[in-house]
């Protein structure tokens, strides 16, 4: 009886322990979309946050979309290239470690400017 009262004790504190590592390790999800509406091709643009990606070009009226994962503190900023000048914009301002799901969309339109749609939002 009492090597039963054992395993079961040890069985339902396995289980919590499943429960908060599985609460506490809540993954990043972000997906990034950015349409290039500006009448021109962009050039080297670079996406920065935890890690950095390159992409060589965005042609006019392509859209692109990437997968992010933050893990930990971070902002997301975009800077590429047009014909006009170099540009560079803050699209998220700050991440707090994981739990981050949603979509980010970034519209580069005519003139230079930038409109972001931010859906995220966050699960602790």
């Amino acid at each position: 009886m009492k090597k039963q009262r054992i395993k079961f004790s040890f069985s339902i504190l396995f289980l919590v322990l499943c429960l908060v590592f599985c609460s506490c390790s809540k993954k990043s999800d972000i997906s990034l979309i950015i349409n290039n509406k500006s009448g021109s091709s962009i050039f080297d643009v670079e996406i920065r946050y935890c890690e950095k990606n390159l992409i060589k070009e965005i042609q006019n009226g392509e859209t692109i979309e990437l997968k992010l994962n933050p893990s930990g503190e971070a902002h997301i900023e975009i800077k590429y290239k047009n014909n006009r000048k170099e540009q560079k914009n803050i699209v998220y301002g700050y991440f707090e470690g994981k739990g981050y799901k949603g979509r980010i969309s970034i519209n580069i339109e005519e003139n230079d400017e930038i409109k972001i749609l931010d859906e995220v939002s966050v699960s602790r």
